[in-house]
């Protein structure tokens, strides 16, 4: 089960026996008060995650750079979606 909230917007129902079956952890940022090392750490650790394979992000469209102002409309009009929206660069 994954779950997101960015930027705080609704709210999200948690079932902690599914949370305790896979061992699952949910971790909460505030990011603007993040330090540029604490960002950096954190950076680090999900590129290392990747890299072992204990982090595998579910991307769910990618969009061109030219398409920012359709991922802008995509973000604020859904509700939902099962994986990331991602530009490629």
């Amino acid at each position: 089960m994954m779950e997101g909230v960015v930027g705080s917007r609704g709210t999200v129902e948690v079932n902690p026996r599914s949370l305790m079956i896979t061992e699952g952890v949910v971790y909460g940022i505030n990011m603007p008060i993040s330090t540029e090392q604490e960002l950096s750490e954190m950076g680090a650790a999900i590129v290392k995650g990747i890299e072992e394979g204990w982090v595998s992000p579910v991307v769910a469209r990618e969009y061109e750079l030219e398409e920012a102002a359709q991922a802008h409309h995509d973000i604020i009009h859904n509700t939902g979606t099962l994986g990331k929206l991602v530009f490629k660069l």
